[in-house]
């Protein structure tokens, strides 16, 4: 049974300077990094193009320069924190995770009624389909 332990208020945890700036350009530099999709070559050219842009926007614009130095520390850390993740987990390739085929009208069905069949979905090993790669 939940219990009403207490009060939420948005944005007082992080502060008003560009603290969840941060932490948002820190977890996507690494998803960036980690997870290889079919954006994955270019995550270079992100990772140039946030250092260049931050830097340029922290000397030009200074009523919102700490801002943009957070926002360059998190792509700085993000880089560093993906080295010590890939060294202990490696890449995550979404080319050969298993996946749940849906078909479109299923989706669309699932669209419609917001989900009010089932609570919820359990998903078995059964269901799971092995990508094909061609070789």
């Amino acid at each position: 049974m939940p219990v009403r332990a207490g009060v939420h208020l948005e944005g007082m945890t992080v502060g008003r300077h560009g603290i969840s700036f941060y932490y948002f350009k820190r977890a996507s530099t690494m998803r960036f990094n980690i997870v290889k999709t079919k954006f994955y070559a270019f995550r270079h050219l992100y990772i140039v193009r946030r250092f260049i842009g931050y830097s340029l926007l922290s000397i030009t614009k200074w009523h919102t320069r700490e801002m943009y130095m957070n926002m360059l520390k998190g792509v700085r850390d993000g880089l560093r924190a993906y080295n010590l993740i890939k060294n202990k987990v490696g890449i995550l390739n979404l080319y050969k995770a298993p996946y749940v085929p849906v078909s479109v009208t299923g989706a669309l069905v699932e669209y419609i009624t917001f989900g009010i069949r089932k609570p919820y979905k359990t998903v078995t090993f059964d269901m799971l389909k092995q990508p094909q790669f061609e070789e």
